[in-house]
């Protein structure tokens, strides 16, 4: 049903021109004085009375039709008449429309559709029922686009020649992958919305997304929803859910790989699963994975080596992504964690920082100590031994240190038992100090306002500090004389203190699906 508005309804006022012509065309004219050479025959013309009248009777003539026509034109033309029906193209829209297009662009838009071998991959379809969207917009709409993923791309457009530009980066935007947060963009669209405007909010996904109520409800504009794909016939997919390794058990120098592999289809799937090191093939093993997703775990032991291993699933199903993954086992030294350990000594607290993820440890004895403490590590770690005069430009760690050196001392405690914890401090996460026994532990003096993490009845056992602008933890006991070298606990705090001395770029986890730029 096509519905007139007018958008400037003042421009009407013109159309009281039309009476005004009509007055022009009914005014009589007095005739111009015309000399003649005699008046005998004047009496015998037919007379007029123009003297006495000064209007006649509108004249249906040419002319005053014409200027009736241009000036009803003019009226019409100045109060902008309009229809909502779109197709009367001829005319602008009855009010500029705000068009809102929340684009889903997760990790799951990356399957195809159809054939798994030819068909489209579902962000695509997603992307092109986008910009027919935007196709519709006519000059004075407003156009908002969100692709949504772990990273929200946001792109506007306010006027022709913008929206042209929005069409053409649009087309080129990748998915981002990652999750969604579509009750997050909903709320980020309610504050883009325009007074004046007609907003409304097209929602494009494949249907695994979910959202607020309440933030729908609130929104202040319609939503709709478009499909694309079947959501109730979710094609095959089969993936690698899980890659790691450990240290062969009897064999430190060889590495068992263990991986989960889980078909998500309805139907049995028998595939082969290639295992690949340092770029090589060494394995490919025939598969049988029972559908609805139960897992299947695999395990193969590698050879001594390997720095990079790679699993990958021979198919062709919905989404390829998913269908390989790899592990580095040993880093390359500028991803490594450079660690110097100074200890004339050494036992547990070298093998603890050694199975640190990505570490590389050189031990040194305190006599080469002065030669290498400034040789480029990340974490110098000091046992038993005082630190040189100029300290390293790296984390510190310290355990035991010698009386005076670089922290004072005043006494002695001789079987210390803990009678305080910080129990909600970073390095005592996942760390049991129940039944701990201490040999003898000097008494550091700590400076005012700085507390003790882990501290017995005469002083601190485990404190911070910062030397010369360095961040430092001292571990105040002998680790060889305390039985938490034989606990699980001892590992645990030794991650901790590096983690929080050393913070790697990396996060510790990227949840599946998450894509992850390093450089």
């Amino acid at each position: 049903m096509i519905t007139p508005q007018l958008l400037v309804p003042a421009g009407l006022l013109a159309l009281l021109a039309l009476p005004t012509i009509v007055l022009l065309h009914m005014r009589n004219t007095i005739p111009p004085p015309r000399p003649v050479p005699a008046l005998r025959f004047w009496h015998l013309a037919a007379r007029e009375q123009t003297d006495t009248t000064r209007f006649r009777r509108p004249p249906l003539t040419v002319l005053l039709l014409l200027h009736l026509l241009i000036a009803g034109l003019l009226a019409i033309g100045l109060a902008r008449p309009a229809v909502t029906d779109a197709w009367a193209g001829l005319v602008a829209p009855a009010e500029a429309r705000h068009v809102i297009v929340l684009l889903d662009g997760s990790t799951s838009m990356g399957m195809t559709v159809g054939d798994a071998g030819a068909g489209e991959r579902r962000f695509r379809l997603a992307r092109q029922a986008a910009l027919d969207e935007l196709g519709d917009l006519r000059q004075g709409d407003v156009a908002t686009v969100l692709v949504l993923g772990t990273r929200t791309v946001t792109m506007g457009a306010t006027d022709q020649a913008a929206l042209a530009r929005l069409r053409e980066r649009l087309g080129e935007t990748p998915a981002p992958g990652g999750r969604a947060d579509l009750t997050g963009a909903l709320v980020l669209a309610r504050d883009l919305l325009l007074p004046g405007q007609r907003d409304e909010v097209v929602v494009i996904t494949d249907g695994a997304l979910t959202a607020d109520p309440g933030v729908v409800a609130e929104l202040g504009a319609p939503v709709r929803l478009v499909l694309v794909g079947d959501p109730a016939d979710p094609p095959a997919n089969i993936a690698v859910t899980g890659l790691s390794s450990r240290s062969a058990p009897g064999d430190a120098s060889r590495s068992d790989l263990f991986a989960r592999l889980g078909n998500f289809g309805a139907e049995l799937a028998r595939v082969q699963v290639l295992v690949r090191t340092d770029g090589y093939e060494v394995r490919r093993d025939e598969v049988t994975l029972p559908p609805g997703g139960e897992p299947v775990e695999l395990t193969w032991r590698l050879a001594p080596g390997v720095r990079e291993v790679g699993v990958e699933i021979l198919t062709s199903d919905a989404l390829p992504e998913d269908d390989r993954a790899a592990l580095i086992l040993f880093q390359d030294s500028s991803l490594a964690l450079e660690i110097l350990l100074v200890s004339d000594l050494p036992g547990a607290l070298q093998r603890a920082l050694e199975v640190l993820p990505g570490a590389r440890v050189t031990a040194v004895t305190s006599d080469q100590a002065a030669a290498r403490v400034q040789g480029g590590f990340d974490l110098v770690v000091f046992e038993r031994v005082a630190p040189p005069a100029t300290l390293p430009d790296a984390a510190l760690l310290f355990v035991q240190p010698p009386p005076g050196s670089p922290f004072p001392t005043r006494g002695e405690m001789v079987s210390p038992a803990v009678t305080g914890v910080a129990a909600d401090d970073p390095l005592l996460r996942g760390v049991d100090l129940a039944g701990l026994t201490f040999g003898p532990v000097p008494v550091y003096e700590l400076a005012s306002g700085q507390p003790p993490v882990v501290s017995a009845e005469a002083g601190p056992i485990l404190f911070r500090s910062e030397l010369e602008g360095r961040p430092a933890v001292t571990i105040g006991f002998d680790i060889e004389q305390s039985n938490i070298r034989q606990r699980v606990a001892f590992p645990i705090l030794v991650a901790n203190v590096v983690a929080e001395l050393v913070p790697s770029g990396l996060p510790a986890a990227v949840p599946l699906g998450d894509p992850l730029t390093y450089q």
